[in-house]
């Protein structure tokens, strides 16, 4: 349903660069999938608004941090799926790459050994 790209590593962006997120919007779209971009910096969010690539994503769809973007997008999946799907987070599961998936308040949390209900992400 989503890609979530982070964008921290990105110090400068070209106009290259803005043309290849255009691109992979495009593509995405076409197949279902909404791109979310999150910790872009300050001149990389000038550049993206410039451009009017975020009006194409939608500013609904550009976070601050990693944690805001997959909650979001976890809550709009259950929303849409009213719930009651078998991908919707309604009890404790296993997440990929060892996260869990937290009835309590639908957050994501990080499972290291011996702590399996501490930090959440």
């Amino acid at each position: 349903h989503f890609i979530v790209i982070d964008m921290s590593p990105v110090s400068h962006i070209d106009t290259s660069g803005v043309h290849l997120l255009e691109e992979m919007n495009r593509d995405y779209k076409k197949r279902g999938l909404q791109m979310c971009l999150c910790n872009p910096n300050h001149y990389v969010m000038e550049k993206l608004f410039s451009s009017g690539l975020t009006d194409k994503i939608g500013t609904d769809y550009i976070y601050c941090n990693t944690h805001d973007a997959v909650k979001d997008c976890l809550k709009e999946i259950e929303n849409k799926s009213g719930g009651n799907s078998p991908g919707s987070v309604t009890k404790d599961e296993e997440g990929p790459i060892g996260l869990e998936l937290g009835s309590e308040s639908n957050t994501l949390k990080q499972r290291t050994p011996g702590n399996a209900n501490d930090d959440h992400v």
